[in-house]
């Protein structure tokens, strides 16, 4: 990415729009949850009550129809319950909903690898997004020698997934481009932030039983783990299977190979890598190297 295109990029996420737990709107004013659930009724059957929260829905997407910014809008987007967040690309909007601000994926009051390996790897996701040309940017605001750059990149993580697909774990690398392309953003902005956190703080961590992992061996397990307590959707066309959204992503990244030393031409470190090779911010006499089999866990 050239400077013109990086100072745009910087300009972009510094006015993103975040939504954090809820609407900031609901702290001061608490009649606005009234309003959002004045249509839900309870009724004695189940359809019923169904049938209210149909309703309502509908008459809150009518709310947005009067409003000329959605950005503004308490009521955009309704759910907070969704364990998961989302960007809006269009209007330069991310939504962390408070369903999301919990263990297994949050712990306000806990070590801090866990947040960064999964809560952050999630949000770099959806920061990732932001920036994507697959996933709703409208116009180009990236210089023609930039988008040219991406777009010989980005084939290059099509051909990757293709290659790593089975009979049986089927991957579209094209159709999956746009959230492939976000869960290798994810976990290498996670990772970076992380490792600014240690050389900021002089952080470090050792869990009982796991006091033979280094940190950076705990970060990469601990967000392989997040795609373990979440259920496998039976068909999604847009979203690689859990197995390749963690195998992926730590394939095609050193620091991971580093971590865990897998020689370079092992199934968990290929020899040509998709998109970039991430480089150790900090160097690699800082990485604690374990077993070799150990490149094999996934």
């Amino acid at each position: 990415m050239d400077r013109d295109s990086q100072e745009f990029a910087m300009t972009r996420l510094n006015h993103t729009l975040r939504n954090v737990g809820y609407p900031e709107e609901f702290l001061g004013d608490w009649r606005l949850i009234d309003d959002l659930y004045a249509k839900v009724q309870v009724g004695v059957k189940f359809y019923d009550t169904l049938r209210t929260i149909d309703q309502s829905n509908s008459w809150i997407n009518l709310q947005k129809l009067s409003r000329t910014n959605a950005r503004n809008d308490p009521y955009f987007p309704p759910d907070l319950t969704s364990v998961n967040a989302k960007v809006y690309p269009d209007s330069n909007y991310i939504v962390i909903p408070a369903a999301l601000l919990q263990p297994p994926m949050f712990y306000a009051n806990s070590c801090e690898i866990v947040n960064y390996a999964r809560l952050g790897a999630v949000l770099g996701h959806e920061f990732t997004h932001v920036f994507d040309f697959e996933d709703g940017i409208f116009f180009n605001w990236w210089t023609n020698a930039t988008r040219n750059k991406y777009n010989a990149k980005k084939y290059t993580l099509v051909d990757f997934y293709n290659s790593i697909s089975t009979k049986n774990d089927s991957i579209d690398g094209r159709q999956t481009l746009s959230e492939n392309t976000a869960d290798n953003g994810g976990y290498r902005a996670a990772y970076l932030a992380y490792h600014n956190f240690l050389h900021r703080t002089g952080y470090r961590i050792k869990l009982p039983g796991l006091e033979a992992f280094t940190e950076d061996q705990l970060f990469w397990l601990i967000g392989a783990q997040t795609w373990c307590i979440r259920k496998e959707a039976p068909f999604d066309a847009v979203h690689a299977p859990f197995r390749y959204r963690v195998m992926g992503p730590y394939m095609n990244s050193a620091n991971f190979s580093a971590a865990y030393n897998c020689p370079l031409g092992s199934p968990m470190n290929p020899r040509i890598k998709a998109w970039y090779n991430s480089q150790l911010p900090f160097g690699a006499s800082s990485f604690v190297a374990i077993a070799k089999q150990n490149c094999h866990f996934l």
